[in-house]
């Protein structure tokens, strides 16, 4: 069956007609079964109102346990820490949001641009669901435990999935960037910070003529401008793979580099290739890389989030930006013949 593509009218994205299942999709029925549910928590977390310190959106952060009493505009840098050879890097992870309501996450941690387990709260698990506290000067402080591996630089980075049981199959309701993925970076240096090499892909690298300017936006292959083709909706067979292109643009006048991870379900997945993409963006360039999707063996919506994060094994001091991003949230539609 030909994938079935549905985008949105809106601004300068452009209609794509399409064909529609009579029914309404639900939700993949397994993708949440492995998922770590934190529906109480053990006393080491800590909920702190503090004045004047207001979150808008989502607020990330990382706080040590010996600074937790400080007023977080005098803690020291949490961007480096150092620990000892075959310990785990240990904090408090830093949760909060301006909503009026809990709002529910689901958290992922990547070490050195690959998803690993961690420990939230005692927990284990590759992917940790809670509800954030309401409140702009809430902060919700959790014990965090990441393992990590080998001596030197480790880049480190916590992913926060916004409302992640939100799979509408209405295209409108995924405009950027409503469902964009949040996060907040660290550097761990594993007694000390001898650089370990990126052990990253070689750079895919753009080509001058910028057109607009994402980081990392998913596309329907084809021949017409590429806001026209952005993908907020398609539907595609079960067990079979969807056709893609990853459209980046670069309109400043300084060199960006940053990598970008592709997320299925929110679980790391290939994307033409490689589990990891390094893009090398000159001033005023663009790049479309062409690659294929799996999707899952299952009827239902599957949730596809490509992660974009700037500078990797630099200094956090000096990056581009401290923050983990990316612009939206897509869905496959997957159903059978």
């Amino acid at each position: 069956m030909q994938p079935t593509i549905r985008i949105p009218f809106v601004l300068l994205i452009a209609v794509l007609m399409a064909s529609c299942s009579q029914s309404l999709p639900t939700a993949s029925p397994s993708s949440s079964m492995a998922w770590i549910r934190h529906n109480t928590f053990s006393e080491g977390t800590n909920r702190v109102l503090w004045a004047g310190v207001k979150t808008r959106g989502l607020g990330v952060g990382f706080v040590r346990a010996e600074d937790r009493a400080t007023w977080p505009y005098d803690r020291p840098s949490t961007s480096r820490f150092l620990i000892e050879e075959g310990a785990p890097f240990t904090t408090l992870l830093i949760l909060s949001t301006g909503h009026d309501q809990p709002y529910p996450v689901l958290i992922s941690v990547l070490v050195d641009y690959r998803q690993v387990e961690f420990r939230l709260d005692g927990k284990k698990g590759l992917l940790h669901y809670l509800e954030i506290d309401p409140g702009a000067e809430v902060n919700t402080e959790i014990p965090m435990e990441v393992p990590i591996g080998g001596l030197g630089w480790h880049d480190v980075t916590v992913v926060v999935f916004p409302d992640p049981e939100f799979q509408p199959a209405d295209p409108q309701q995924r405009l950027p960037p409503k469902l964009g993925a949040f996060g907040r970076r660290t550097v761990v240096c594993v007694e000390g910070c001898t650089p370990v090499g990126s052990a990253l892909p070689e750079p895919l690298v753009g080509t001058s003529g910028a057109i607009g300017g994402p980081k990392a936006l998913p596309l329907v292959p084809g021949d017409r401008p590429p806001r026209e083709r952005l993908l907020m909706t398609i539907t595609a067979r079960a067990g079979a793979s969807v056709d893609l292109e990853l459209w980046a643009s670069n309109r400043d006048e300084a060199l960006r580099e940053y990598v970008v991870v592709p997320f299925l379900n929110y679980h790391q997945v290939s994307y033409a290739g490689a589990d990891r993409l390094l893009f090398h963006m000159p001033p005023d360039s663009s790049l479309f890389v062409s690659g294929q999707v799996q999707v899952p063996d299952r009827e239902g919506i599957h949730e596809l989030t490509f992660l974009y994060v700037f500078d990797p094994f630099q200094d956090i001091e000096a990056v581009t930006d401290p923050f983990v991003r990316s612009a939206m949230r897509a869905g496959i539609i997957a159903e059978r013949p």
